[in-house]
């Protein structure tokens, strides 16, 4: 039993050190699609200009280039993007005793 509670506490200190907080995202990117177009990431996030595909977060400079890249995502996929951010989980429901 010892020997097993060791083994836990040696696994979640190793997760723990790689798992880290998320970064934030920088000020400034550019668009996923028109590359040489710089954006402010806070304000298309506001106005909800991104895109996640696989696990990544793409930006957009504006509502066509979104379009694009919903319309072929392989096509963008190898340019500028971030990882997507960890979402905030929903505290669990509480059970009624009984």
């Amino acid at each position: 039993m010892k020997k097993s509670i060791a083994i836990l506490a040696v696994l979640v200190a190793i997760t723990s050190a790689f798992a880290g907080p998320d970064k934030p995202l920088p000020k400034k990117g550019h668009c996923s699609v028109m590359t040489h177009d710089v954006i402010d990431l806070k304000e298309a996030t506001t106005a909800k200009r991104f895109q996640d595909y696989k696990g990544r977060r793409y930006f957009f400079c504006c509502p066509t280039c979104q379009a694009a890249f919903k319309k072929s995502p392989e096509k963008y996929s190898k340019n500028e993007s971030f990882p997507i951010p960890a979402e905030k989980a929903a505290p669990a429901p509480v059970q009624p005793k009984g």
